[in-house]
């Protein structure tokens, strides 16, 4: 019988330092942090998730107290983003297909980007701007 394989994000949490910067925001249960770096590879710079810290799968299984802090977070990160980096919209994503723990996307879209990226495309695009994991840890909202 195979083992389940261990939960990314539940590992991401005990071992933050090695994937993201710091918490940006903390509130019931809910945190938001930047979109983690792994291997290396760059991250689109303002690209943030809000994640539930215990293991859930579905929207339903939020308490009352995660729906409406999530509320809030999407509207401070979303902020975060716009004003202190100088994205011209933020889109909101809950997609779960490669990941099994409850998660949202909070994505930039910066002038310039080109029309046929805008939605949900945006994740795919290469020109977006990048940072590592030194210039996560160090970005300041």
């Amino acid at each position: 019988m195979d083992t389940p394989s261990p939960c990314f994000i539940c590992v991401k949490h005990a071992r933050l330092s090695d994937y993201t910067g710091p918490i940006l925001a903390e509130a019931d249960g809910l945190m938001l942090t930047h979109f983690p770096i792994q291997n290396g590879v760059p991250a689109t710079q303002g690209h943030l998730l809000i994640e539930p810290r215990r293991h859930i799968t579905d929207l339903g299984d939020l308490t009352e107290a995660e729906a409406r802090t999530l509320g809030t977070m999407i509207s401070q990160g979303s902020r975060l983003i716009r004003e202190k980096l100088g994205a011209e919209h933020v889109y909101v994503f809950r997609i779960n297909d490669l990941v099994p723990h409850l998660h949202f996307h909070l994505v930039p879209r910066y002038p310039g980007t080109p029309r046929e990226v805008w939605g949900p495309k945006i994740m795919e695009w290469a020109g977006a701007p990048k940072v590592t994991l030194e210039e996560v840890r160090t970005l300041r909202f």
